[in-house]
């Protein structure tokens, strides 16, 4: 885990977590790197407000992407036109 990986996860504790104690949003000094590792991190998040702690751990993926083709988009068109909401039977091959 680099720094740059660093920083874009503290970025997105500070915009999408919150004390689980009082519901106040971390700002990027209550957040610290705990340990890091190749592709893990724990960070710690210290409350001002009221003092809580919360440990969040992350996990850098490094994958390459392709792109969806037309014709896999207008499979996934059709199929979602005639799904039902049923999983139990797509799971299961139950017809």
């Amino acid at each position: 885990m680099n720094f740059q990986d660093i920083q874009q996860i503290v970025n997105h504790i500070r915009e999408t977590c919150e004390c689980l104690t009082c519901k106040k949003k971390f700002d990027t000094d209550d957040i610290h790197v705990f340990v890091a590792t190749k592709n893990t991190g724990m960070f710690e998040m210290v409350c001002k407000k009221c003092d809580s702690i919360s440990i969040a751990t992350a996990v850098v993926s490094k994958r390459t992407h392709r792109s969806i083709s037309k014709d896999e988009v207008l499979d996934m068109k059709n199929f979602m036109g005639k799904f039902d909401g049923d999983f139990k039977k797509i799971f299961t091959n139950q017809e």
